[in-house]
């Protein structure tokens, strides 16, 4: 979207293109905060960081706005971030009993009690809150104010 300005003919605005300059200059800084700030599990089987390196972007434009969205792709990412509730055994919904790997082989069980609850893990708040004066100032930077 490119607009006018009254009685300066040769001052003209281009929102869109200002929108995508930012995005350019803030989008490896956000990513970078989120992934240093992102917990990591400290498992011995090296699958810690998982969650930090799902961490990516999404860019939705209309013609007129563009969004931001970063997302991660690991399904598990909605219970690090609100938090889980203890209590509710888990139980197997397809087969008789649960598999997974341990040390030496295999554990089975046909039903898991949960340890309790997790809290949740705000990162992505914190981020947004350390780094909005830096996201405002990109932006007023952008707008130029003239008076005649």
């Amino acid at each position: 979207m490119a607009f006018d300005v009254e009685g300066l003919k040769n001052l003209k605005f281009d929102w869109t293109a200002t929108q995508r300059n930012i995005a350019r200059q803030l989008v490896p800084i956000i990513l970078f905060a989120l992934k240093e700030e992102a917990p990591v599990s400290e498992r011995p089987d090296k699958q810690g960081g998982r969650f930090r390196d799902s961490i990516g972007f999404r860019i939705e434009t209309t013609s007129d706005r563009m969004l931001l969205q970063f997302v991660s792709t690991a399904p598990y990412a909605q219970y690090i971030l609100d938090g889980t509730r203890g209590g509710s055994p888990i139980y197997p919904t397809k087969t008789k009993a649960m598999r997974w790997a341990v040390p030496g082989g295999y554990q089975f069980a046909s039903v898991i009690p949960t340890r309790g609850s997790t809290a949740a893990n705000h990162f992505n708040k914190r981020v947004a809150d350390q780094l909005a004066p830096h996201i405002y100032l990109s932006f007023s930077k952008a707008i130029v104010v003239i008076s005649t």
